[in-house]
């Protein structure tokens, strides 16, 4: 996927980045320093996120991207779609055509295979592609 870096910050290894409205802070896991601008990552989801409490299903033509939780909360809200739950709980969950795999907690809900969905998630790990 491709993300816009906006601010790195050395100490904390701490990026922050645009990606489907809005700015996100994410723990960067790659050797070098990102360069301002558009680069290719993988996200990760560093949580287990639960079935019915972080996951959920949303309505047909709900806005898919990442944005930050709502007021006095930590964390995102990653919105797409859900490409199929694995075997062993992973969901795969598609946000603006990139794939992130999600491990899951819980009872996943009969049908969830091509139905939109919202994760709350509290850290996300940013690496370089094929890093």
């Amino acid at each position: 996927m491709q993300i816009d870096v906006v601010g790195f910050y050395s100490p904390t290894r701490l990026v922050t980045f645009r990606y489907g409205g809005g700015s996100i802070v994410g723990r960067w896991r790659g050797d070098e320093t990102p360069s301002s601008g558009p680069v290719h990552v993988e996200l990760d989801v560093l949580d287990d996120c639960r079935w019915g409490e972080d996951i959920r299903v949303e309505q047909e033509g709900a806005t898919e991207g990442i944005r930050p939780s709502g007021p006095g909360e930590d964390g995102f809200i990653l919105v797409g779609r859900c490409l199929e739950v694995s075997y062993d709980d992973v969901l795969i969950l598609s946000v603006l055509n990139s794939p992130l795999h999600i491990d899951t907690l819980g009872v996943a809900p009969t049908r969830t295979n091509g139905l939109p969905m919202s994760v709350r998630c509290a850290r996300l790990e940013v690496s370089p592609e094929n890093f």
